[in-house]
This record gives C-alpha cells, structure tokens and sequence, in this order.
C-alpha cells in the first residue's frame, strides 16, 4: 500500500513539475558578432550578446543601440535598418541607396532582418548598398557597395581637414 502512495505521489509531483516548467520561457544568452559598414567607414564592429528566445538580426542590431548607444534608425515597423549615422535608405538620380545584411556571409533569400533567425557565433554584416537599374530594368540591375568616394552622405562632413586643424593651431 505504502509502495502505491509513494508512486502516486511521485507521478503528482512529476506532472506538477512539469507543467510549471512549461509555464517558464526558455531565453537563452548567445553571441554573435555584428558589423555595419557604408563604404571605408567601418561604423561599428564588436561581439553583441542578445537574450531572447528564438533571437532574430533586429533583436542583435536592437541590443547594440541599446548597449553602444549607436545612431540607427529602424523602418517604421522596426523590421530593419534604414538609417545609420549619415547613411539611409534613398533614391538619388535614378540609383536607390539601401542597407543590406548578411548571416554568416550568407544574404537571406526570405523574410526580413526581425524574421531571420541567429544563433550563438553567427557573424552579421550590414553594408550600405547602391543599385543602379541600368538602360534595361530589371535585366541590367547592377547592386554594389556603396564607395566613400562618391562622397553622398555627407561622410567627411565631421572630419577636420588639414587646413582646418592648422588654422585653428595658429589662432591659438
């Protein structure tokens, strides 16, 4: 009879257990390492560490604003990137200006970056990217990083030049 009791009593506290084990979310800390660049300015690169379950690109980029305080600007459904720093999502003359994401050097074929799914090691990369859709759209689409040297954003609008520093050296 004890034997019966002992069972029963084991089989209760299992059952418990386990349906206040399912009542817990299981988040889980993983790290990945998450890179931004637009041209020659590497705007950010360090290793983000991201709690949440079933974490996504967007929760990655969401935690390194949170964390290295950067200046990104999410699409109105905070699905993706549209701005960082100077560089944002645009058409200029015909040519649209975007940020693109990679996993692992991989560019998702579906869903966007609060879709994607990452896991603990993956290396996301954000570039800035230009597509010019050329004499025959869509056939002749060509995208390719954007260049530094087509000077588009702004990108040495905070730099000081030589003869900036200089002058100021002087009037001191």
């Amino acid at each position: 009879m004890n034997y019966k009791k002992i069972l029963l009593f084991s089989l209760v506290m299992i059952f418990t257990l386990g349906v206040f084990s399912s009542c817990v979310t299981d988040s889980t800390q993983i790290s990945v390492n998450l890179i931004i660049r637009a041209g020659d300015d590497r705007i950010f690169s360090s290793e983000v560490k991201v709690n949440t379950e079933n974490p996504t690109v967007i929760d990655a980029v969401r935690e390194a604003i949170a964390t290295y305080e950067l200046d990104i600007t999410l699409d109105s459904n905070g699905n993706s990137i549209s701005k960082v720093k100077n560089y944002y999502d645009t058409e200029i003359e015909g040519i649209t200006y975007y940020w693109m994401y990679t996993i692992n050097g991989v560019e998702p074929t579906t869903g966007k970056a609060s879709s994607n799914v990452i896991a603990d090691g993956d290396k996301i990369e954000y570039i800035f990217y230009s597509s010019d859709p050329g004499d025959d759209p869509p056939a002749t689409m060509k995208s390719v990083p954007y260049k530094s040297e087509w000077e588009l954003f702004g990108e040495h609008d905070d730099e000081e030049t030589t003869e900036e520093v200089a002058a100021e050296e002087t009037e001191a």
